[in-house]
């Protein structure tokens, strides 16, 4: 989340990553879009974010990740801007 920071974004929650999977469907079939800004702890007590990704690049899918120290090369993180606020 540092990163982030250092560029003046922050991490977006589920409400914002879900209208951008709207806005933007066929970047989801490229790409795992986790929204940083939404965790919780499971039953097992394992921190867990959500996704934006994909069923073999062919469909769009919504699933709880765990959040990890070293994510996978085709995953992005959806940000904005420090100054926005979701409507």
């Amino acid at each position: 989340l540092w990163a982030l920071e250092k560029y003046g974004l922050k991490p977006v929650d589920i409400r914002t990553l879900l209208s951008f999977g709207k806005k933007y469907p066929k970047l989801q079939l490229e790409h795992q879009i986790c929204a940083l800004g939404t965790t919780w702890l499971n039953a097992n007590c394992q921190t867990r974010t959500v996704e934006l990704g994909n069923s073999c690049g062919i469909r769009r899918t919504l699933t709880s990740v765990p959040y990890e120290i070293a994510w996978p090369r085709e995953c992005v993180f959806a940000a904005t801007s420090n100054t926005y606020d979701a409507p």
